[in-house]
C-alpha cells in the first residue's frame, strides 16, 4: 500500500478501536512506522507525509564543468 493509503486506512481503523500493532501486518509496515506517520499527520496534517525536496550538498562544479560531464 502507498503511504498515504496506509495512513488513511490506519486512521480510519484506529478510530474504530484497532491498534497499530494489529494493523501493521495488513499494511505491510512496522508498528513504529505507523505510529511515527500518524504522529506527523496529527502535528502537521497529511502534507507532512508528502515527499520533500532533498537539497543535499551544494555542487562544487561550475556550470561549464557540469555541462562537460554530460
Amino acid at each position: 500500500m502507498a503511504p498515504f493509503c496506509v495512513l488513511f486506512y490506519t486512521r480510519s481503523m484506529g478510530r474504530n478501536g484497532a491498534s497499530t500493532s494489529s494493523l501493521s501486518p495488513s499494511c505491510g509496515e512496522t508498528t513504529r512506522t505507523l505510529i511515527s506517520w500518524m504522529k506527523a499527520v496529527d502535528e502537521k496534517g497529511f502534507d507532512a507525509r508528502r515527499p520533500q525536496k532533498q537539497t543535499g550538498r551544494p555542487t562544487r562544479l561550475t556550470a561549464e564543468q557540469q555541462e562537460q560531464e554530460k
